[in-house]
């Protein structure tokens, strides 16, 4: 039902951490076994009825707030509580603690001493062949899945990285693989599974621990750190978050600092001053580019944004902060005066009322200095705004240019006028 042709579905370990650590809250798996299973199972439904109705209600974008620094942390964190809690087989405790934080079982295992995520692994593959991927298809397949799977004594399952990087190096080019896959593993189940009856735990806990293990990736978390510093502190937000307080809390840490940093650049968008490139019409930012020359009486503007309520005030403020940092400076060097501010609007993608009230108050405010406002390469929704609510007649519509370029020829022609 997917559209992914390498992910390859099963239980998988941070899963089953996860699934397990939110049952044994609620059912002791020992004195309780059958209703232990049972509420397995109902999860399971649920999980699958979840997955169906994000994908057929388009949703399955929101799985994108879990960026991919919040996954490397978790999966850090996720090796490290599913490696403690192999020690009760590893050290063969009886009495070991139900929670997964890494003070309860440290402080289990020294009692003891003292006494005696699947869309996002298809996009992988996806991308590595040149394919595409429908993320709602594969959260609808996954969910059908997981329903029809809580019937027949199956716990939840999603897309395992190992076996799909598997899959993808044995050549798969169709989901068949999967058929192929269950067919092994029942088989597997039907008649292998007597032979490790007698496996001492403390053999199946040493695999677990090695396998889990390299899910720690200390490079993924290095890059992070080099790339954004903010990635950084939502990638350790999750891996602390599991470690400390429990599997579910880790994800939910570092979606909350991946949203405070959404909010921080949509409230605090960058701006620049753009300067001319010495022997061409082109404009850049002076401060990536230290050799581009500033126009005399001109100060350009760029903003990199779209400008809605939660931003506009903040833009005014910065644009007229920047115009009163630049005219201190003429002073000082007994410069010609800024005469005209040209706002480069070509990465502004959208405008709200917000937005152009607060250009109504940036004009308005330029005025009082006696300096012109002009607008360059606003775009098609943009510009169409700008039209349907009298802000182009209130500037002017010879105060809006195509490019920078033709602007600053405007304001050259404008000046020699003048004089």
């Amino acid at each position: 039902m997917g559209s992914s042709r390498d992910i390859a579905i099963g239980p998988v370990a941070v899963v089953s951490l996860l699934l397990g650590t939110l049952l044994q809250n609620e059912i002791d798996s020992t004195a309780h076994p059958t209703e232990y299973q049972r509420l397995a199972f109902t999860a399971t439904f649920f999980a699958g009825i979840t997955q169906v109705t994000l994908g057929f209600l388009r949703l399955g974008f929101l799985i994108d707030f879990l960026s991919h620094a919040a996954i490397v942390g978790f999966m850090g964190g996720a090796a490290i509580t599913i490696s403690l809690q192999q020690l009760k087989g590893f050290l063969g405790i009886k009495k070991f603690t139900k929670k997964s934080d890494i003070i309860s079982v440290m402080h289990s295992v020294w009692g003891s001493v003292h006494h005696g995520e699947a869309i996002a692994i298809g996009r992988t593959f996806a991308s590595m062949k040149d394919y595409q991927l429908d993320g709602n298809k594969e959260m609808v397949a996954l969910g059908a899945m997981n329903v029809v799977g809580s019937m027949t004594s199956c716990y939840v399952a999603t897309g395992s990285f190992s076996r799909s990087a598997v899959n993808y190096m044995a050549g798969c080019q169709t989901a068949v693989s999967n058929i192929v896959m269950s067919c092994v593993v029942f088989l597997t189940l039907k008649f292998l599974t007597p032979l490790f009856k007698y496996t001492p735990n403390a053999i199946l806990s040493a695999i677990i621990i090695s396998a889990v293990i390299n899910l720690i990736d200390f490079q993924a978390a290095i890059l992070i750190w080099k790339i954004d510093k903010f990635d950084f502190v939502a990638c350790f937000g999750a891996f602390f978050g599991v470690i400390f307080a429990s599997v579910e809390k880790g994800p939910l840490i570092a979606v909350s600092i991946s949203f405070a940093k959404i909010l921080l650049q949509v409230t605090r968008p960058r701006t620049a001053i753009l300067g001319k490139l010495p022997g061409t019409t082109v404009y850049r930012n002076i401060q990536q580019y230290p050799e581009a020359n500033k126009i005399p009486g001109v100060l350009i503007v760029r903003v990199d944004s779209a400008i809605y309520f939660s931003n506009s005030n903040y833009i005014k403020e910065r644009i007229l902060r920047w115009l009163a940092h630049e005219e201190e400076h003429i002073k000082a060097d007994y410069q010609p005066r800024i005469q005209f501010l040209i706002v480069e609007m070509s990465p502004v993608t959208d405008i709200d009322t917000s937005g152009i009230h607060a250009f109504e108050e940036l004009y308005r405010s330029l005025q009082k200095r006696d300096m012109q406002l002009i607008l360059a390469n606003p775009g098609p929704v943009v510009i169409d705004k700008l039209h349907a609510s009298k802000f182009a007649n209130l500037i002017g519509q010879d105060k809006i240019f195509l490019t920078v370029a033709d602007a600053i020829s405007s304001c050259s022609t404008k000046s020699v006028e003048e004089a």
